[in-house]
């Protein structure tokens, strides 16, 4: 169960309590559960109403996505007119929402009579919607023509995890948007103009077409064998509408993927000379990434498909979305969209060495980030993120010219700040949320040490803020930077790192210096980290001190 349901209920029940306050221990149970009773700007009336409009959007909300897919079968049956074929359609269905993984097609022998859609509709709809329901999994639709109708089953498919454009969010929408069902018609066009007609029943021909989101990215054709035959005008309009029918279901996928075409020549009953049939259509699913970089894919697709969601649902006004992306979220956002999409050209040209940083992914890339964008400036910032949102849901609405050359402004100003050393204001910045992002991992330490009031414990970054820019792609604000010292620790290891800046003058320093740096203290001086003072340990203290001394100067030398 997701967490929708779950809220719907938890609010529900804290419309019922909050109702029993309001009428207190004499009331019955019967107006307990009568909203007729709750007032109307109550709390319980407040989440009641709330409750209900969620419960109905998600009623209608999937209600759509069932007679999306009913329009999605009809379009890959209607034009299938032999008595013994077979249509076979996968779907990933998830609480109401239906994805199509593939439909195959095999021929009959004899012509059928015509079937209306709304007859087929009718019984297929019911079928559908009973048997789809909450369900989560693969489901298999396999159609068998008749002479008179269609006659539908349905089963499970096997077990298996869910693919990575499959939806889980039911979406009010059941067509597609005028430019998707403009480039399918161009790709369909292409196909038609390159294959000609078949020479046979043996002729073959395979495709690969390149979706992201709603939109298509392009196609390449692959094994061709027994085509070019010439073919009148009727027969390449017949095989533009069966292309466009059967790769139009595919484009209410999530995410970059790749959709295979299969089409063999066939031999209609009634006609002398062979024609195409889009035999197989299918979504291929590269190998699965693991470790840090899938759960950062998983996250970062369940966001952009809410967003996705709210542009099909034609929320056009990107800056009234109501999934709402905060600062933390939004370097999440970014490198999540640059590690599945892989960057866009604006990125490659104006910030090469940026791009790079952010197709490693994991949490210290997306923390770099962060504190990457924080040198914005607010309206930089928002203004980054506004256009962000469009980049990232690609087929929904491209960017004007003019939003072009500010995304491609603020991606050179990002570049030129990877190199460039903190300010004072940044680092006052950075030292606050450092504290906020301690009392977060360690409340009850933090607490103690009353952090942040003038006391005897500060927060110490062991790669300090004024080298953050040498640390290319880390974080210097992550839990293992952090230290909880008090006062007296503190004071030692800056002199360590004055003595260090000092030494080393005006020459440049290596990163590999600064790590090694925060090693020979974290050796020395460990003992006292996250930990409360204890005064008597001054003797101990001071020989760390004397010990580190000596071992930075031999860091020195070193070089």
């Amino acid at each position: 169960m997701g967490w929708k349901p779950i809220m719907r209920g938890v609010l529900c029940g804290l419309a019922v309590l909050l109702q029993a306050c309001a009428v207190g221990h004499g009331a019955s149970s019967a107006l307990l559960l009568s909203t007729a009773w709750v007032p109307e700007d109550s709390p319980a009336g407040v989440l009641l109403r709330e409750s209900h409009r969620a419960e109905t959007e998600l009623s209608e909300a999937r209600r759509a996505e069932a007679e999306c897919a009913l329009g999605q079968v009809w379009g890959l049956v209607r034009g299938v007119d032999e008595v013994g074929a077979r249509v076979e359609v996968r779907f990933w269905a998830h609480e109401g929402t239906l994805t199509l993984l593939s439909h195959r097609t095999l021929g009959g022998l004899e012509r059928a009579q015509p079937v209306a859609e709304a007859t087929f509709g009718k019984r297929f709809r019911s079928q559908l919607t009973s048997y789809v329901g909450e369900r989560a999994g693969e489901v298999l639709f396999t159609l068998y023509r008749q002479q008179l109708e269609w006659r539908v089953d349905f089963r499970g498919g096997p077990d298996t995890p869910r693919p990575p454009e499959a939806k889980t969010q039911p979406v009010r929408r059941e067509g597609v948007s005028v430019g998707t069902y403009a480039a399918i018609t161009r790709v369909a066009g292409e196909m038609v103009r390159l294959l000609g007609g078949p020479s046979g029943r043996e002729a073959s021909f395979i495709a690969t077409v390149t979706l992201e989101d709603d939109g298509v990215s392009g196609w390449e054709p692959g094994f061709q064998e027994g085509a070019g035959r010439e073919v009148g005008l009727a027969g390449r309009e017949r095989l533009q509408g069966e292309l466009i029918q059967a790769l139009l279901p595919f484009t209410h996928g999530v995410g970059p993927r790749e959709v295979r075409l299969t089409l063999q020549g066939v031999l209609r009953p009634g006609e002398s000379a062979a024609s195409w049939r889009v035999v197989v259509a299918e979504t291929l699913h590269p190998e699965t990434p693991s470790g840090a970089d899938a759960d950062l894919i998983a996250e970062y697709r369940t966001l952009h498909e809410s967003i996705l969601r709210e542009w099909r649902e034609e929320v056009a006004d990107s800056g009234r979305l109501a999934v709402r992306i905060g600062a933390e979220e939004l370097a999440f956002w970014v490198v999540g969209g640059v590690v599945v999409h892989g960057g866009g050209a604006i990125f490659k040209a104006v910030a090469p060495r940026l791009l790079e940083i952010l197709r490693r992914g994991g949490a210290r890339v997306r923390g770099w980030l962060d504190t990457l964008l924080q040198r914005l400036t607010k309206v930089e910032r928002d203004a980054f993120k506004s256009l962000w949102e469009r980049v990232d849901v690609r087929g929904a609405r491209p960017l004007s010219k003019s939003e072009e050359r500010e995304l491609r402004r603020l991606a050179k100003r990002l570049e030129e700040l990877v190199d460039a050393p903190l300010n004072k204001d940044e680092k006052k910045k950075l030292r606050d949320r450092a504290r906020a992002n301690f009392r977060q991992f360690h409340p009850e330490l933090a607490e103690a040490m009353k952090l942040g009031e003038d006391g005897l414990y500060e927060i110490h970054h062991r790669c300090p803020l004024e080298y953050a820019h040498l640390l290319v792609g880390e974080d210097i604000n992550a839990r293992k930077n952090l230290v909880a010292l008090a006062q007296p620790v503190h004071r030692r290891i800056n002199i360590l790192w004055a003595k260090f800046r000092k030494e080393r003058g005006g020459s440049e320093v290596h990163p590999d210096e600064v790590k090694k740096m925060a090693e020979l203290i974290d050796r020395h001086f460990q003992r006292w980290y996250d930990v409360l003072y204890d005064s008597p340990s001054a003797s101990a203290l001071d020989a760390a001190m004397e010990m580190a001394l000596r071992d930075v100067e031999l860091l020195i030398v070193k070089g």
